[in-house]
């Protein structure tokens, strides 16, 4: 005869994992990439800059081609985290500001490119000193 298994809930499961380890105190090393800043809404952003990824994404009109985008974690104040998208402006602030300075990124409007039709997003990104 087959012997009965008992089904372990997951509340006993983590009971069992934290006995095991003990005392043990974790750091929080990761927590996402948080909700995406909408800079319509809230056109200026301003806390301690988390770290940068980068994420597979579908390109810009298009239904099956991918690229690689950057994103950039930031902490404000109240400890929400924020997920800004790379742009021309802001991934040429980003790669010279290290991780865990204070910044702020304030969304200025659209400018149009040269005598074309095609208009950016326009970022003033300041860092604390």
């Amino acid at each position: 005869m087959a012997k009965e298994q008992s089904e372990t809930t997951e509340s006993e499961a983590v009971t069992m994992i934290a006995d095991a380890f003990g005392d043990l105190e974790f750091v929080t090393v990761y927590e996402g990439i948080g909700e995406t800043w909408d800079f319509n809404i809230n056109p200026v952003l301003i806390g301690t800059y988390m770290r940068s990824e980068q994420t597979e994404m579908l390109k810009y009109g298009s239904k099956t081609e991918t690229e690689l985008r950057d994103v950039y974690t930031i902490k404000t104040s109240s400890g929400d985290l924020a997920a800004v998208w790379g742009s021309f402006a802001i991934n040429r602030a980003f790669k010279d500001i290290p991780t865990g300075k204070v910044v702020r990124i304030t969304y200025t409007g659209k400018n149009q490119i040269g005598e074309t039709d095609k208009d950016v997003k326009a970022f003033v990104i300041d860092v604390a000193k």
